[in-house]
């Protein structure tokens, strides 16, 4: 099991738990930077840090077929 974990500004992050991702596919902001996501797969978690505004964002990867 492979799992990414991202940050993202809260501000404007528009996924939800059980949302499926694309490699490459842009999925947010932080601090004016793009995030992109490195593995496909299925968002697991999100965690909000007050602190920071900021997002945790966990994939899990999807299976790869060999």
């Amino acid at each position: 099991m492979m799992f990414e974990v991202l940050r993202v500004d809260a501000t404007e992050f528009k996924k939800n738990v059980g949302d499926k991702v694309k490699k490459g596919e842009i999925i947010g902001y932080l601090k004016n930077t793009p995030v992109v996501v490195n593995v496909g797969g299925i968002i697991q978690c999100i965690y909000f840090d007050e602190d920071t505004h900021e997002l945790e964002v966990v994939i899990l990867a999807e299976k790869v077929k060999e």
